[in-house]
């Protein structure tokens, strides 16, 4: 009878028999092999079968199947494919246990050892690991109860902007990473080149066409704690905090959109510098394209109902609102005070006179002498800033008209009428400083509406036209666009994650229906 023909148990026991037999009076043994070149060197010439197969069978045995210990300086196990053709892994671990700790591999590294408990050498230009996930588990679960990182990426590779990466995450509509309960960083990126990003994420590598809604982000974080969702420090000595550019051009949305379901503010900017030389802004915001348009640096909306509501409140120990240049507005201009009357329960308001010219006012009270004379004296600054003088005289205790004897030379005029009376006079005056000089164009009250004007109302509703006609309409402001996202609902701890992701998408698609 054919050795190749007894049971592989026969087979096997006759093996290890041989083998444990041999060893002791050989120093190599070869199956398959004539020159073996260690203690047991096995080679596998047929075209199927296994070169080795160990079967545990005993369910009840708690000892390993094959156990290898090395005492030496070398590798306990070295696996290698020669097969540069080969799709197939060097290495299978099927785990079809169901416990919670049924692990496809476990590495139990000695509590003295400071060498990492996997490292992965990938020399070619595919991934070093990939984890592949079909079921409900993780792709990659880390738990570490020690005092270093759970995860610890370190490129040394070169390449340009953006390819060579730490980590590269691509996920489907369900992905989510939940990790660290304790005190420490849950991630933490280091880029300590010139150009790399701590982290790179890139949704929708190739840009959609078209065909329905697709939302997604580069960075998705979710805080149910009382921290920060995201918290940046820049100890650098230039360079940005954080900057979000959006590069396509017919993209109207805003480079940066925040909601605030609370009572705090959507945005809060500060700068607490005190060294700063010269004057800073804590905001800076501007429009710097080049389309001839009434474009608006900055738009502020609030009305929460009729008669409510402050589109911007500045206050200041100088000025609370400062325009460099021309300052407009299409409704009345007030002062608005606490009723000195009764501060608590009502406002005083009183309005600016308006004029189709640009005009200066000066008044005042005069005591005529016994010649029935009087010198008015205007500001030393009178004759600089004003031309084109109007005179108004008002007698005080008597009906006898008083009248200007001498009109304004430089900064004086002579007023004249009955003897020792009072008179109140006013001048008005044209406005004639250095801005009006080289603007005279702004003395002009009709202005032709021209250019991306034309057509355009400052206050359509007055006029009852669609408010797309209003000059400052735009489409993606607060008073003329719904909100274009919405407050996440903080899932529970049996809510689905894949339905979660799901939820976000709809609130989205809700918010926005123009798209």
């Amino acid at each position: 009878m054919e050795l190749k023909s007894l049971p592989k148990k026969i087979l096997l026991a006759a093996l290890m028999l041989l083998v444990g037999s041999t060893l002791a009076y050989s120093q190599d043994v070869g199956i398959g092999e004539a020159n073996p070149n260690s203690k047991l060197d096995i080679v596998q010439t047929g075209a199927t079968g296994n070169t080795v197969e160990v079967n545990h069978t005993t369910t009840t045995n708690a000892s390993s199947a094959v156990f290898v210990v090395n005492a030496g300086t070398g590798r306990a196990v070295n696996a290698v494919n020669f097969n540069t053709a080969s799709n197939i892994p060097t290495g299978q671990f099927q785990q079809q246990g169901t416990g919670a700790t049924a692990y496809g591999v476990e590495v139990d590294m000695d509590v003295n050892s400071t060498a990492a408990g996997v490292i992965v050498f990938q020399d070619g230009t595919n991934d070093g690991v990939i984890s592949a996930v079909s079921g409900t588990g993780y792709g990659m679960y880390v738990q570490n109860t020690g005092t270093g990182g759970g995860v610890y990426n370190d490129i040394n590779g070169t390449g340009t902007l953006g390819t060579v990466n730490d980590i590269s995450v691509n996920g489907g509509t369900g992905s989510y990473s939940f990790f660290n309960g304790q005190a420490g960083n849950a991630f933490e990126f280091d880029s300590i080149g010139t150009q790399g990003f701590g982290v790179f994420g890139i949704v929708n590598t190739t840009v959609p066409t078209g065909g329905g809604l697709v939302y997604g982000a580069g960075i998705g974080l979710v805080q149910q704690g009382v921290g920060h969702g995201i918290l940046i420090n820049h100890l650098g000595a230039t360079g940005r905090n954080a900057e979000f550019n959006i590069n396509n051009t017919n993209n109207a949305d805003a480079a940066v959109f925040s909601i605030h379901s609370g009572p705090g503010p959507a945005l809060l900017a500060q700068n607490v510098d005190n060294t700063i030389a010269g004057t800073i802004a804590a905001v800076d915001v501007g429009y710097y394209g080049t389309d001839i348009a009434d474009h608006v640096g900055l738009q502020a909306y609030s009305a929460p109902a009729a008669n409510w509501g402050y589109g911007i409140v500045g206050q200041g120990s100088w000025y609370g609102v400062y325009a460099v240049g021309n300052m407009g507005c299409s409704g009345v201009k007030t002062f608005l005070i606490d009723h000195p009357a009764d501060p608590a329960n009502q406002m005083l308001r009183h309005f600016s006179t308006e004029s189709d010219e640009v005009l200066n006012m000066y008044r005042g009270m005069i005591q005529l002498d016994g010649n029935g004379e009087a010198i008015v004296e205007l500001p030393d600054y009178f004759p600089l800033v004003n031309k084109n003088f109007s005179y108004q005289l008002t007698p005080v205790g008597t009906p006898v008209q008083p009248y200007v004897a001498q009109e304004i030379q430089g900064k004086t005029f002579k007023v004249a009428g009955a003897p020792n009376t009072k008179v109140s006079w006013m001048v008005l005056a044209e406005r004639n400083d250095p801005y009006l000089q080289q603007h005279p164009e702004l003395r002009t009250a009709e202005v032709v509406k021209n250019g991306e004007r034309s057509g355009k109302y400052l206050m359509p509703e007055l006029y009852n036209v669609d408010p797309k006609q209003g000059n400052f309409y735009h489409g993606n402001t607060a008073s003329t666009k719904s909100m274009q996202g919405s407050q996440l609902i903080r899932p529970t701890t049996s809510q689905d994650r894949a339905q979660f992701q799901r939820d976000i998408k709809l609130q989205r698609a809700a918010a926005e229906p123009s798209k």
